[in-house]
């Protein structure tokens, strides 16, 4: 049984009209069963069938040849396997959710919405820069 309403279905499949790479979500989580969020797997994998360039994994760390500080764990990948950087430390429900289906669409999308002077000023950083965001119920 879909856990989206047919209205947000449209609305991922509108998300996902551009995109044209794969990106895989790598899930991390040795005791979803246990812990009852078997659902959000569902859900990613509802996404998934709504957008065919999603893929989900699930497994452990040595499964899925990631390391994590913290589980669960989301961590966003491209179609050569390549690490995209992009991790989520727990669950994204709520709002945070609509901030996954974000970056998976820009992951899958072609070129950036950067402007070219961005762009610029992040290849000329000397040293990679860790983001780190918090957030809490409200």
């Amino acid at each position: 049984m879909p856990q989206l309403g047919e209205a947000d279905r449209q609305a991922v499949v509108r998300m996902f009209a551009g995109a044209s790479r794969p990106v895989e979500v790598r899930v991390v989580d040795p005791a979803a069963e246990a812990s009852g969020q078997q659902g959000f797997v569902s859900l990613l994998r509802e996404v998934s069938e709504l957008a065919p360039m999603v893929r989900v994994r699930t497994g452990t760390p040595d499964e899925l040849g990631v390391t994590v500080e913290r589980t669960p764990a989301l961590i966003l990948f491209d179609a050569e396997g390549r690490d995209l950087r992009v991790r989520f430390s727990g669950f994204p429900n709520g709002y945070e959710f609509a901030s996954l289906l974000a970056a998976l669409t820009d992951a899958a999308a072609e070129g950036t919405s950067l402007a070219p002077a961005t762009v610029s000023a992040l290849e000329a950083l000397a040293q990679d820069v860790a983001i780190k965001v918090f957030t809490t119920p409200t």
